[in-house]
């Protein structure tokens, strides 16, 4: 009978690991609202990347002929990666298409863009939602390609110009 090893008994213990609650804690991840998350029926945690906050969801009203909030933006994302999550059957990454007036920019039309929804386990195994611009890549061991931790933070969504 062959002798049966446990990864810690090569590597030992775990020194350190990154963890949902750590990258949200760091501001590399962003909770979103729970209640508008529920709202659009999500019934898990939803995050998102501090890009897709800052470049999709978060707007500063400099632009009067825009006519976009937090709120609003946040609801489209939140709606639009429910509806390919759905659409796909849950898979644990699904591409997702939307609309999005570019924020960094004096634009007032909305153009595609595709994001992610990523479902994996969080901190104790429950499951949990992280969206993503297709370009950003999550280890769940916290660490990709030299990366200081699990998101790697590339700019540029999929369908956008820069």
């Amino acid at each position: 009978m062959s002798e049966v090893w446990q990864v810690k008994d090569f590597f030992g213990e775990v020194i350190h690991q990154y963890t949902r609650a750590g990258a949200i804690a760091d501001g590399v991840l962003v909770e979103l609202d729970t209640k508008m998350a529920s709202e659009a029926g999500w019934k898990i945690p939803v995050a998102c990347t501090i890009k897709v906050w800052e470049e999709v969801i978060n707007w500063d009203n400099n632009s009067e002929e825009a006519f976009q909030d937090i709120e609003g933006r946040l609801w489209d994302v939140l709606l639009m990666a429910g509806m390919g999550v759905r659409k796909s059957g849950a898979e644990p990454v699904t591409h997702f298409k939307m609309m999005s007036i570019p924020r960094h920019e004096n634009a007032t039309e909305s153009r595609e863009i595709t994001l992610k929804a990523v479902i994996e386990g969080g901190g104790n195994g429950e499951p949990v939602v992280t969206i993503m611009g297709t370009d950003e890549k999550y280890n769940k061991n916290g660490t990709e390609n030299g990366e200081e931790n699990g998101w790697n933070k590339k700019p540029g969504f999929a369908g956008s110009q820069g």
